[in-house]
């Protein structure tokens, strides 16, 4: 969430890439260390992908304020 002075407020959501879920999802266990190397080297692109929402997240709980 943006939050810079004079400008509106945006929220956006990352979100894994299909093709990232179907590379790395339910790995074998010895594969982990190997691949956690791999995806250190990716480019965010490769990873993540940038959704900007229509609505505001809701407010923090009372406890919270």
């Amino acid at each position: 969430m943006s939050r810079q002075p004079n400008q509106p407020q945006r929220c956006v959501e990352l979100r894994v890439t299909p093709n990232f879920a179907k590379s790395y999802l339910n790995l074998p266990l010895q594969q982990l260390v190997a691949k956690g190397v791999e995806v250190i080297e990716l480019p965010d692109d490769e990873i993540f992908t940038l959704v900007e929402l229509d609505k505001r997240p809701p407010p923090p709980p009372n406890e919270c304020l």
